[in-house]
């Protein structure tokens, strides 16, 4: 068999970039033909079947491209996730802090990181976040990488959210997507993870697709970034790449494959 000589890495975020879930499909009016890709006590994920065919035939039939999902699910919600016929060999979880290889973690990503974690730095942010108001998920610590919350309303607590990205500068990054707060280290995140891989690989050309603040540093490593109209990002922070806006809402996807086929192309 043909060995893979990637030539580009895609790295995707999954949720509202890949998948959608079913509340979020209704509150925009979508009806178009999706599969259900994950089911929960409250709700449930699809992904378009356009999209699906697509991902399938450009898994299968690429030799020069990966697609690596990047998602800040933890393991566990990553492992929910069961889209039917595609397998992906690498993916990225809880934004950056878990690498895997044909479901197996990379250990040398795991050393790498271990020193950089703190444990008694993300303690004292841990208890400054329980003291938000309005928490509706109490803030904790996922997969021993990064400490995430919710809040009912967060337009209430926004000065003591930007006082603690101020007094934790130096050490962690915190962002929001809605009512979602983020508090990961500086050096491990999705854009560290993608590098690394990509480095690793030897993969000279990076990509990212995504469409929150948590997306952010997987452009700034990126040559080419993609972002859908949906997006929630509010700072795209730095970058080098260029920045590709895409439309199609649940088939985003299918523009970012397109023009990234479209450029490896030109590359032969």
């Amino acid at each position: 068999m043909k060995k893979h000589r990637y030539k580009e890495i895609l790295g995707i975020d999954l949720d509202r970039s890949l998948i959608y879930s079913g509340n979020f499909l209704n509150e925009h009016g979508y009806n178009g033909d999706v599969i259900e890709v994950e089911k929960t006590a409250t709700n449930s994920s699809y992904i378009t079947t356009e999209v699906l065919s697509t991902i399938r035939d450009t898994i299968d039939n690429r030799r020069d491209l990966l697609i690596v999902p990047v998602t800040s699910r933890n393991i566990q919600q990553f492992n929910r996730i069961n889209i039917p016929g595609v397998n992906f060999k690498y993916a990225i979880t809880t934004g950056g802090g878990k690498i895997f290889c044909n479901g197996h973690e990379d250990i040398s990503w795991n050393t790498l990181i271990d020193d950089m974690i703190d444990i008694d730095s993300m303690e004292l942010l841990l208890s400054d976040m329980r003291k938000l108001q309005g928490i509706e998920v109490k803030p904790s610590v996922v997969d021993g990488v990064y400490i995430y919350t919710k809040l009912r309303n967060p337009s209430v607590c926004m000065d003591e959210i930007e006082q603690l990205k101020t007094k934790y500068s130096e050490i962690f990054d915190i962002r929001m997507d809605k009512k979602k707060v983020y508090a990961t280290f500086r050096k491990i995140n999705k854009g560290e993870a993608l590098k690394y891989l990509a480095n690793k690989l030897r993969v000279p050309m990076i990509s990212a697709f995504g469409d929150s603040e948590m997306d952010t540093p997987m452009f700034a490593k990126a040559n080419n970034i993609y972002i859908p109209s949906h997006n929630t990002i509010l700072n795209l922070g730095p970058h080098h790449g260029q920045v590709h806006h895409v439309t199609g809402f649940a088939n985003s996807m299918l523009e970012v494959i397109s023009d990234v086929k479209s450029r490896l192309d030109s590359l032969v």
